[in-house]
């Protein structure tokens, strides 16, 4: 036993600190994947033509669920890509990324055709993928199990080529998700 104001020795000091540390962690379960693990150096270079310069994370705070966030800057930092991952929290109820998927991309009808530039659905990612975006900007949603990503590339004046390239990317994205 140590005197107060002493740390404790031994098998019990070790113990004492894997708490501490464990309490200041956040934890792992219901956490969002690392958004600048997903896609390689190389999978940027291949798939958009850029070198990587650095990768940027951020974990932006969100009351519903946690996000992972990470910008790829190149070179020239209009052809940055930015990846962002969705998950629930431990805590939140089954089901809960899903929900939040079908109120943002299920509007009532009267809704959508307000919308100025509506979500498009896109084919063959994940379990549903939409297209956000006009000819100046853009960004790919895919949901995947209890997952949602968004990957958006810029540097890229027509929407066409734009929705290809990030396609191909949010394609690696979802592919590293995916479990093993």
């Amino acid at each position: 036993m140590s005197a107060p104001g002493v740390a404790p020795r031994g098998p019990r000091r070790e113990r004492v600190a894997a708490l501490v540390v464990a309490a200041l962690l956040p934890s792992a379960v219901g956490a969002a994947p690392d958004a600048c693990h997903l896609l390689s150096d190389d999978d940027v270079r291949r798939l958009h033509g850029q070198t990587v310069s650095e990768r940027v994370p951020s974990a932006p705070p969100a009351r519903r669920f946690h996000v992972s966030q990470c910008v790829y800057r190149t070179g020239d930092l209009v052809q940055s890509v930015s990846v962002a991952v969705t998950a629930p929290r431990a805590a939140a109820p089954a089901g809960s990324v899903r929900a939040y998927w079908r109120e943002r991309f299920s509007p009532p009808p009267a809704a959508a055709s307000r919308a100025k530039d509506p979500p498009r659905p896109g084919a063959g990612l994940g379990d549903a993928a939409f297209w956000v975006g006009d000819r100046l900007s853009g960004a790919l949603y895919v949901l995947t199990d209890d997952v949602f990503v968004r990957v958006s590339v810029g540097g890229i004046g027509e929407e066409g080529p734009r929705l290809e390239r990030t396609k191909a990317l949010a394609a690696r994205v979802v592919e590293r998700l995916a479990p093993r």
